[in-house]
């Protein structure tokens, strides 16, 4: 069975409905209307001063308190990062006045700050007990006073990665529509459950996912545009250039997408993103890949020096691509305990191809450029630095374009390039991972 936070990048309530993406929705006009003459709270809001006959819902970033989710006293907590990167799971928060409410995931990666957002203006609330985070993975805030106060990340605020606390009983400004309760675990799978059949096609494999799409939600570049960025110099993104023929003097990673990354992955796409996600879990189980010796035996070896990626070279080879139950490469990171599976990795079958993006700007490829040539087995496995002994090998400053599906909440999203993790994170996305799947 697949776990139900697998997907979950951030929780979108309207109406107690769910929706799998919001943070790179467009930012909502943020309409704070209150009663004249009623106390201000210590909140994040502005009271407009004419709007004393039109009492409604406040909007903190994104967030009202109809539609936040209710935290129990002593287990209030706000994971962050989560499968789809910049988001809050949950977004939007209701607490009891003295409650703590614990922020928990990489802040080094995703600093916390207090504040609303108006435009390009944060507003911070008197008294929000929220105070900037920038390192470690767990804090913990006390909210004596009633209100609301507003929470965002510094570094992906663009990507909408903030939300709001709700403390203490409703006030007129709040409205009078009680806070949906969190949903039970029946009420996720029924609302999220997607088809976890084999997805495979003997020709290419990747239509079987592409297929689920309507022209619609496919590429909004012209079929030859695609856009590219440097991931380690954290590049803006650009039109899509030949690679240099002289590389700089240190490895670069270059991410690549025909989907405009300001537009958000449409529903169809989002279910085939969780469909891919929920296949390599499902193959993960079934083949004992968790078990770092079954791994072994079913041929993912070292390659290049490289301690962390397994390639099979059977699946390499074969005719497949996109296929979670032959990945190219396991991803296994060392740990205290023995090796873990934290995902997979695929790699198109030919060093020119270009990876299929079946779920929009999530599922976005990358390719190294290293400064030296470097000999592919068939021109897709990395092996070793050129010269190259082996005649089946070919020497390229280019690696095949590859993708990866993370298992574990990796805090910069289920689809992330990146592959620092570090150790004291790591083994909290694994005991979270065995404790959701009741291991």
């Amino acid at each position: 069975m697949v776990s139900r936070r697998r997907v979950s990048a951030s929780r979108a309530r309207a109406s107690g409905r769910w929706r799998w993406w919001s943070v790179s929705a467009v930012l909502p006009a943020l309409v704070t209307l209150g009663a004249c003459g009623t106390p201000t709270p210590p909140d994040d809001t502005r009271v407009d001063a004419h709007a004393h006959a039109h009492a409604a819902p406040q909007s903190l970033n994104g967030c009202d308190r109809a539609s936040a989710i209710e935290l129990p006293a002593g287990d209030a907590r706000v994971p962050f990062g989560g499968m789809f990167g910049f988001a809050y799971d949950p977004t939007c928060v209701v607490i009891d006045v003295g409650a703590e409410l614990t922020f928990v995931g990489n802040f080094a990666q995703h600093p916390l700050k207090p504040g609303r957002i108006e435009g390009d203006t944060v507003v911070v609330a008197a008294g929000n007990p929220i105070h900037p985070t920038s390192a470690g993975s767990q804090a913990t805030f006390t909210f004596t006073q009633p209100g609301s106060y507003g929470f965002f990340c510094d570094t992906h605020l663009h990507e909408q990665m903030m939300g709001a606390v709700f403390v203490g009983p409703p006030s007129i400004a709040d409205g009078a529509s009680a806070p949906v309760p969190v949903p039970t675990a029946a009420a996720r799978t029924s609302t999220t459950s997607v088809s976890t059949a084999p997805l495979r096609a003997p020709d290419v494999p990747a239509r079987a996912w592409d297929d689920r799409l309507p022209v619609a939600d496919k590429a909004t570049l012209a079929p030859n545009e695609r856009l590219m960025r440097n991931v380690f110099l954290a590049s803006p993104w650009e039109p899509e250039r030949p690679a240099p023929t002289r590389p700089g003097a240190v490895m670069e990673v270059w991410e690549v997408t025909r989907y405009r990354p300001e537009v958000p992955p449409t529903p169809n796409q989002m279910a085939v993103a969780q469909s891919l996600v929920e296949a390599a879990f499902q193959a993960a189980e079934t083949n004992r890949w968790f078990d770092f010796e079954v791994g072994l035996r079913d041929g993912f070896k070292t390659s290049a020096n490289d301690p962390t990626h397994y390639s099979n070279l059977d699946f390499i080879l074969d005719d497949v691509s996109l296929d979670p139950t032959r990945p190219e490469v396991l991803m296994y990171y060392e740990t205290p305990t023995g090796n873990q599976l934290a995902g997979m990795m695929f790699l198109v079958r030919k060093r020119d191809e270009q990876g299929p993006q079946v779920s929009g700007h999530l599922t976005r490829w990358h390719y190294h450029l290293w400064p030296e040539p470097t000999c592919l087995m068939h021109g897709i496995l990395m092996t070793q630095r050129a010269p190259c002994s082996d005649p089946n090998e070919v020497a390229s400053h280019i690696s095949p374009e590859m993708m990866h599906v993370w298992l574990v909440d990796h805090p910069d999203g289920t689809f992330a390039t990146t592959m620092q993790i570090a150790p004291e994170l790591l083994a909290t996305l694994l005991d979270r991972r065995r404790a959701e799947r009741g291991w």
